[in-house]
């Protein structure tokens, strides 16, 4: 943790400042301590990140989804190339790489913090917020940056300023929230006027979707084993994905594949992050979607939208 990271931060169960406590520092980074406030709440510093998802009432998630999402991330903590970035935080969000320089980023949902480092790599000031063990991994692939900043916290419970932020980016993971829309108008309340919010959510079709209901059924099957036994068993969507005629039928009803990436690797997590045990896994159509975006509770202008389900838009209160 850095200290410059004080400056955005509060208490979430009263929003006051708060103070730090360093207990050991190494190279510019408060490895542990403890974060005080005048309430009584305090949160600890660990391994160089302060985790506020420590206190269980700051905590509105799901035990199961959390230790799923820290178990893929610590696992794969480089699953995306370089290519791969760029169209999930670029063409995604339909924003060009001069946006980045100079900008502060929320990255709501930061697993890994590959995309965080992607956007501060552009220019960008990031704070990266993920409530799973996900963020131990985020810290070290980001820790000799000066400008990025990683947080342990549940997003419907930040301990972070509201009206502060250029863009909040939220990538894969509302739909793994108890309420996404709430989840959603959430996160927009932490952006400036003028800011974005970019975010999206998986996708259905409006008729009905065989393949997405096999692979949810299949999911719903796998959560009752734990949580290894189906991290292993979706190491053979690799080799069904390779197979000639059989790899489009699988594709088709069971698994994922992503020919944008097909690093062996990135399907194996992208199979894993999908067929995981989380409790709360949303799908919507891109008119649910877009409706979220054109009645959403902040006032919003400039809607646009990116890939199937994803949408970006200027914050205009």
């Amino acid at each position: 943790m850095k200290l410059k990271l004080m400056d955005h931060l509060i208490c979430p169960a009263c929003h006051g400042n708060l103070r730090l406590k360093t207990e050991s520092q190494e190279a510019g980074e408060i490895i542990s301590g403890e974060l005080l406030c005048e309430c009584g709440a305090s949160y600890p510093v660990s391994k160089g990140v302060p985790r506020f998802a420590a206190v269980p009432s700051a905590v509105k998630q799901s035990p199961d989804t959390v230790e799923s999402f820290g178990f893929e991330w610590q696992t794969h903590k480089q699953p995306y190339s370089r290519e791969k970035l760029k169209k999930i935080v670029l063409e995604q969000c339909k924003l060009e790489e001069s946006f980045f320089p100079g900008k502060l980023i929320l990255d709501a949902g930061c697993g890994a913090g590959l995309q965080t480092k992607f956007m501060n790599e552009l220019g960008a000031e990031v704070i990266g917020v993920d409530l799973s063990e996900a963020v131990n991994s985020a810290f070290e692939n980001n820790k000799s940056s000066e400008k990025v900043h990683i947080i342990q916290a549940d997003l419907n419970n930040l301990p972070l300023r509201k009206k502060t932020f250029d863009m909040a980016y939220s990538e894969g993971v509302l739909h793994h929230t108890p309420d996404p829309k709430a989840s959603l108008y959430n996160l927009m309340g932490f952006v400036k006027k003028g800011g974005y919010i970019a975010a999206g959510f998986y996708f259905k079709m409006d008729r009905f979707d065989i393949g997405l209901s096999t692979k949810d059924i299949v999911r719903r099957i796998l959560s009752v084993f734990p949580k290894k036994f189906v991290y292993y068993l979706c190491w053979l969507t690799v080799p069904l994905n390779k197979m000639p005629v059989i790899k489009n039928i699988m594709r088709d009803r069971f698994i994922l594949f992503d020919p944008n990436n097909p690093d062996d690797k990135f399907t194996w997590c992208l199979n894993f992050d999908f067929f995981g045990l989380h409790k709360y896994q949303f799908y919507y159509t891109e008119k649910e979607v877009h409706d979220m975006f054109y009645n959403a509770s902040v006032k919003l202008k400039d809607i646009v939208k990116g890939k199937i389900n994803f949408f970006r838009a200027t914050i205009d209160e």
